[in-house]
């Protein structure tokens, strides 16, 4: 990632750091689970791949860096924010309590274009629910891999995995 220091503005919500324009409101992946109490570790990684490049024209990501490991309920001052600058077919991969945000497209002909991927502890359920995309009748015919991998079982600790295998 190249990683360019935001230089104005603010990366609250509302303006773009960046160029000016309205940007997301920066949030963090595992708000999805704020219910959740806080544990050890972290319960997602997250990527955002680029299709095409992500500039500031196309509504660039911002990343607030070293944000993980900030209290909740800070948000970044200005010149904590950078911008992904993510060329076509590379990536910035983040931790799930990374706070980041995106930017309003302000181009009329460049459509941003991306794949975000992110990884949670096998017994949360994912932001999108990729088992519920799948129809029941395609689902019975998977493999227990294939319905492991979709979310579709009952998560097995490798304690309890190897009780059951016993």
């Amino acid at each position: 990632m190249t990683a360019k220091p935001a230089s104005s503005g603010t990366a609250k919500a509302g303006v773009s750091s960046l160029d000016k324009r309205k940007v997301s409101a920066p949030s963090r992946g595992e708000w999805v689970w704020k219910r959740l109490p806080k544990l050890s570790g972290e319960v997602e990684i997250a990527s955002l791949i680029a299709l095409n490049e992500f500039t500031p024209e196309n509504g660039d990501t911002l990343i607030v860096p070293g944000s993980h490991r900030w209290e909740e309920g800070r948000y970044p001052e200005p010149h904590e924010a950078v911008a992904a600058g993510i060329p076509a077919g590379s990536a910035v991969v983040y931790l799930g309590s990374t706070l980041h945000g995106g930017g309003s497209n302000g181009s009329d002909a460049i459509i941003r274009r991306g794949i975000h991927v992110s990884y949670a502890l096998g017994w949360l359920r994912t932001e999108e629910n990729n088992g519920l995309s799948i129809p029941p009748e395609v689902a019975r015919g998977l493999s227990p891999r294939a319905s492991a991998l979709l979310g579709l079982g009952i998560h097995a600790t490798r304690q309890s995995a190897a009780v059951t295998s016993a």
